[in-house]
């Protein structure tokens, strides 16, 4: 299987909007994500918890900057979740009003942000860590936005969860072409 990364170096340095669109593997490319992130979690004691939905979820989209948004999103989880806590990631079909599409949620059992920058989280060098420069999320709502997406978050029984939506589940698509084809064949 190719790498859910390919053509890293091409993209770097250029504007969101202008890089490369191709189908990609989102499971393939939160997995690559959650195995970077792997390594930090059990060193910190954390519990780092993916299960990738059976069903193939794809979309239009640059895997370099997807792979951003996620390692990012995954990464702020497994520092806010600190030892002893818990990160969760889902992948899965929107629905309702989001029509056709990905959802993908981050969830950690940390403290969530505090108050005086919960508002501004996705704006650039505004973070609650010490050590931190405020980039991470910055970058994520880029790549979610250049995207069709969005990113949102909210505190949720006593987790935060961050949920990024992306438009047009590609395999979704490609399915009903295919049985809107089919059913044109049977008439």
């Amino acid at each position: 299987a190719a790498p859910p990364f390919p053509g890293r170096r091409a993209a770097r340095g250029r504007p969101p909007a202008e890089a490369p669109r191709a189908v990609c593997d989102l499971a393939a490319i939160i997995g690559q994500a959650v195995e970077l992130v792997g390594p930090q979690c059990r060193h910190a004691g954390t519990t780092l918890t993916w299960e990738p939905p059976t069903a193939r979820c794809e979309v239009l989209g640059d895997a370099v900057q997807l792979g951003h948004l996620f390692g990012n999103l995954i990464g702020n989880a497994a520092e806010a979740a600190g030892p002893g806590g818990g990160v969760t990631v889902t992948l899965g079909a929107a629905t309702g009003r989001e029509r056709s599409g990905a959802v993908v949620e981050v969830s950690d059992t940390g403290p969530g942000p505090s108050a005086d920058v919960a508002d501004r989280l996705f704006e650039a060098f505004v973070t609650g860590k010490e050590q931190g420069i405020g980039l991470g999320l910055a970058v994520a709502k880029q790549a979610a936005d250049a995207h069709g997406g969005a990113i949102t978050w909210e505190r949720r029984a006593g987790r935060t969860v961050f949920r990024v939506t992306l438009p047009e589940d590609v395999t979704q698509s490609r399915q009903a072409a295919e049985k809107k084809e089919e059913q044109g064949r049977r008439e």
